[in-house]
Formats: structure tokens, C-alpha cells, sequence
């Protein structure tokens, strides 16, 4: 049985893989529970982190940002030029590669 794609890889495939739409945290958990989902990292604190960590080094941009009842924030992101050319270092030989 191969190995899957380290958590954060998948994530960053997922945006590579639907260059023109944007996610936020719940749609990107929703997307990872199929191979993830039993694992704990698989929880929306972790995905916001991740998520933020791309922001953070141009992986990602920010598509927009919504308030939510008094004080939540619904942040979606989408690839960037620079996040679709890591395409290169995200391994083909895994379980769940598809690039």
C-alpha cells in the first residue's frame, strides 16, 4: 500500500488541482475527510493554520473576506501563480497524487 501525501501537501495539491475557485477552512476540511478524516489533524484549527502558513509565503491569496454573525471571519483562499508552480516538488508516486 503507498503512502499517502503528508496532510499539508494534499491541501496545497487540492488548490493546484481547482486553480480558479476559492476555499475557505470548512470546504478544504470537507474535501480532506475522505483520506484524512480518521486522523486528528484532520480538524478545522489545523487547516487554519496551514492555510495561513501559505498565505504567509504566497502559496496562497486571500479571495475574500466576510464577517459572520458578530465576530467571525469567513476567509477564503485561492492559488496563486507561484503556489501552482510547486506543482513540481508534490511527489507522483503517492496514494492520493494527482497531479
Amino acid at each position: 500500500k503507498k503512502m499517502k501525501l503528508p496532510f499539508k501537501v494534499a491541501i496545497m495539491q487540492h488548490f493546484i488541482l481547482n486553480p480558479d475557485t476559492s476555499f475557505d477552512v470548512n470546504e478544504i476540511l470537507e474535501a480532506m475527510k475522505p483520506v484524512y478524516g480518521k486522523e486528528r489533524q484532520c480538524n478545522p484549527v489545523r487547516i487554519d493554520y496551514y492555510l495561513r502558513a501559505m498565505l504567509n509565503v504566497n502559496i496562497l491569496e486571500t479571495a475574500s473576506i466576510e464577517l459572520v454573525g458578530e465576530k467571525d471571519l469567513d476567509v477564503r483562499y485561492k492559488i496563486t501563480n507561484h503556489g501552482i508552480e510547486m506543482k513540481k516538488y508534490i511527489s507522483k508516486k503517492k496514494e492520493n497524487s494527482y497531479l
